[in-house]
This record gives C-alpha cells, structure tokens and sequence, in this order.
C-alpha cells in the first residue's frame, strides 16, 4: 500500500467509549481545518483527518471515534491516533471492527484479533469454525460461528455463540448450540446491558442472556438478514435489503410494544450501509447522504451530504470522504 502525501491531523482529546454498531462517545475534541487537496468538505465541517492512499484503501466503511483516535475497515483495519499517519493493524478482509478503552477488536478469516491501541501490539486466536459475528462488553469477547460440532449422535452443523475474557484466548466458554444450521446467516452481533442479540436466518431477531437455557424471539425472521442492527433500552433498529425491489428498509422495534414496523425504505440497495442512533434519531446512510429519522416523529431530513462512512458523539457527526486519491474525515454538529 502506498501513500503519495500525507496531511494527517487529528486532537487526541478526551472522547468517551464509543462503541460499535450505533454507540457514541461523549464528547468531541476541538479540531482545526485541513487542506483537503481541492475536495469539497461538507459545509459547516471541520477536517479532522486526511491522508492519500490509492486503491482498495480509498474505500471507507464502518468508521469508529473514540478518545484515543478514529478506526475504519477499508483494505484492512486502519487506526489513526493524531500522532503520526494511520496505522494498518491488518491487511486482510475483515468484518465486525469495534473498540473499548484498552483495544481495537476485529475479525478475518477464521481468526479473532485485537490490538492495542497504547502499544499496538496485535494478538489473535483461531478458530475452527466460520465466524459470523464478533462483539464486546466490559469483561468478554463474544463470537458467533457456524461449523461441525460434536454431538451425542454424531456431528451435526451447528451455531454457536461463545464468550472469551477480554484480552486472552481462553478459557472460552460456549453459551449456545444450536445444531442443523448449515449455511446460517445472521447480521452483526451486539452486546448490550448484560445480554446479547442478533438476527439470523433461522430464527430472526434474538436475544440471549449469558447463563439462560436458551435465546428468547424478539421478531421472526422475514426473509432477509439485516445488514445492520442497532438498539438502546428502548427498542431496537435494523436494516435489510430488497432485492425484488434494489431498496433497503429501516425497521422499528419497541421492546415491549407491538409487532416491528418498516420506517423508512431507503433509495439505495447498498448492504454495507451504516446505522447509528443517539435518544432523538436514528442515523442511516442514502446515495451518499447521512439522513437522520425523529425518533418521536417519523420524520426523516438530511443530517450531512456526502460522505461513504459515518460515527456519531453525543454533539456531532464524523463523516468519511474520498475524492483526488484522498480520504478524509469530517466532524459536523448534529
């Protein structure tokens, strides 16, 4: 990977935890403007990172911030920390990037692997079985994966989620089995408050509390495995892909409340699209737009135009760009 120029600047100040798949840290640190060799920056942004790459690495997604820098999947894994140029942890493909205090945390392959974001020492485990989601809490590492399991009466395909303490290998400890599974799909794994959810195509949206026999169904399955699943105390959101129709729906969950409801229907057929929400809105990317529904009243307006990525804080939007063989990351109030 090679890079003609750098013009990299970011404030490491303090954010709080931001986690992965809608959370948002607290606070934003105070950024100056960058030249962004000649592109256009959203109005009213300021530029918080920029660097040229060429190739695959122009291509942003999944963009995370939190108080030690900002982190994205492109052709890789990439950490920036405003003390030199963005940092590749990892060079393959990889899947379900998120970050606590101490670490950055990802998937490629058949491996598990976290970095340091003090040191950037990298460590991994390996599995057996083929991932299918990865998630973190304050003591464990989760991972659900689907492969040949041993059972009383011979093997049998099966899913399973298992849990790691932070930081180590082992011990690794299984949660769930659930055998016939073969060819299983299912969206991001999210831990949230003590339990765990997901969507697969078997069973739809659940959620499953360390330590109990068995997950409970929040929603069935209808045919489509979200690409993105988001939730708070309130109720949970998540968006899948049509395919009869190249458009992608946002639905609505109110725990305790009714059935889910379809709340928005995208113009855009995209599954790697983003999905974030704060108490007020929930936040979806469009045709290269970052939208924003009220919460409260359905209505849905233009939060940021432009930008492939997008993080929210507790005040603004960072938003990743490219243009001129350049990525660069604005920051935006909400």
């Amino acid at each position: 990977m090679t890079r003609a120029r750098l013009i990299a600047l970011v404030a490491a100040s303090a954010l709080a935890a931001f986690a992965a798949h809608g959370c948002s840290p607290d606070g934003d640190p105070p950024t100056p403007k960058l030249d962004v060799g000649g592109c256009t920056a959203p109005a009213g942004a300021d530029v918080v990172y920029s660097e040229s790459f060429d190739g695959a690495a122009l291509f942003v997604y999944d963009l995370i911030a939190d108080g030690a820098g900002i982190y994205w999947q492109s052709s890789g894994v990439w950490m920036f920390t405003g003390k030199d140029g963005a940092t590749q942890l990892d060079t393959r493909y990889a899947s379900d990037l998120t970050v606590d205090a101490q670490n950055v945390y990802w998937r490629s392959n058949q491996s598990i692997n976290w970095a340091s974001k003090r040191t950037l020492g990298i460590a991994s485990f390996t599995t057996t079985t083929y991932l299918l989601g990865l998630a973190v809490d304050a003591t464990h590492l989760y991972y659900a994966a689907s492969g040949a399991e041993a059972f009383d009466a011979g093997n049998a395909t099966a899913f399973s989620i298992t849990r790691v303490p932070l930081g180590k290998s082992g011990p690794q400890e299984r949660l769930l089995t659930s055998r016939d599974s073969y060819g299983v799909q299912m969206s991001p794994l999210v831990a949230f408050r003590g339990a765990l959810y997901w969507f697969d195509s078997m069973n739809g949206l659940q959620r499953l509390v360390p330590g109990d026999a068995a997950p409970v169904q929040l929603a069935a399955y209808e045919g489509e495995v979200p690409s993105r699943l988001v939730l708070d105390g309130r109720g949970a959101y998540w968006m899948y892909s049509d395919p009869a129709t190249n458009r992608r729906h946002l639905v609505a969950l109110t725990f305790g409340g009714d059935a889910p409801v379809v709340v928005a229907t995208i113009d855009q057929y995209f599954y790697g699209a983003q999905l974030a929400l704060d108490d007020a809105y929930v936040y979806f990317s469009e045709n290269g737009n970052v939208m924003k529904l009220d919460r409260a009243t359905g209505a849905i307006s233009k939060a940021v135009t432009s930008g492939s990525s997008f993080a929210i804080s507790a005040r603004d939007i960072y938003v990743a760009s490219q243009c001129n063989g350049q990525v660069f990351v604005t920051k935006s109030p909400k």
